[in-house]
């Protein structure tokens, strides 16, 4: 019965994110951030990718040290890691595409993956080899909006 009940709250989660995402028209967004990797090309050749977002209003990010991709946190001063990120190659991907559980968005010119749990929120942007999670589900509506906003440069 527990499995039963968390399975149908994890439905009415996901149905409530959908339809946050759909739109930036409505979302408070404020200053831009940029940020690159590196992804891996069909011929099997690293490339150097560039992307922006908006941060929600009263966000701030902070790049933290990676040992082999990028990383960092996305909050406010009192709670700095609402959303944080995991950026290149070796990231993998935090979202199958091929999960049947995992939802396609769009963001400005690039699509990505994302998949609620009973915790978080994860996020994989598999052509650009960078992975967000939100780990505050009252910040859903946030995180959909920053991720919404990102543009490949």
């Amino acid at each position: 019965m527990i499995r039963f009940l968390s399975g149908t709250l994890l439905i009415t989660m996901i149905t409530i994110y959908s339809c946050m995402k759909e739109n930036t028209s409505d979302c408070n967004l404020g200053d831009i951030v940029g940020f690159s990797g590196v992804e891996l090309d069909n011929s099997g050749t690293f490339e150097e990718v560039s992307f922006s977002g908006f941060l929600p209003i009263n966000f701030q990010h902070e790049a933290l040290q990676g040992i082999d991709t990028f990383v960092g946190q996305i909050g406010t001063e009192e709670e700095p890691n609402i959303i944080t990120y995991d950026i290149g190659y070796l990231a993998g991907y935090y979202v199958d595409p091929t999960d049947s559980e995992a939802e396609e968005s769009n963001a400005v010119n690039v699509n990505y993956f994302h998949k609620t749990t009973e915790s978080q929120i994860r996020a994989t942007f598999p052509t650009m080899s960078a992975n967000f999670i939100c780990q505050d589900l009252d910040e859903a509506e946030n995180f959909f909006c920053f991720l919404n906003s990102i543009e490949v440069e």
